[in-house]
């Protein structure tokens, strides 16, 4: 049932979001290159099945504080490499767990 007022728009294929979700991922990858560069150590984890990408920027071994990214990245970059995670990272020296 469709509210009132609202507009039921067809689904798109499935070939084409992921068509353009590549596009999309391939034309921001230098900006992310440049951000991953500038991060002391990044890594991939997975936490019950979901992927999390670990970025860390501190010089402080025992700072144990960290920060939790929640966002939609996946879909615009394609994967849990969220730019603004590497922000805050590298501006707060935290370690940011970023989900997908």
């Amino acid at each position: 049932m469709i509210a009132a007022g609202c507009v039921q728009t067809p689904p798109i294929p499935l070939e084409e979001v992921q068509k353009a979700r590549a596009a999309s991922a391939e034309a921001k990858k230098p900006f992310l290159d440049v951000l991953l560069n500038q991060v002391e150590q990044t890594e991939t984890e997975e936490i019950a099945g979901v992927p999390i990408q670990v970025i860390t920027q501190t010089n402080d071994a025992t700072n144990e504080t960290i920060a939790l990214s929640i966002h939609g990245g996946d879909w615009t970059f394609n994967r849990a490499e969220y730019p603004m995670a590497y922000l805050f990272a590298q501006n707060l020296e935290l370690t940011i767990y970023s989900v997908d």
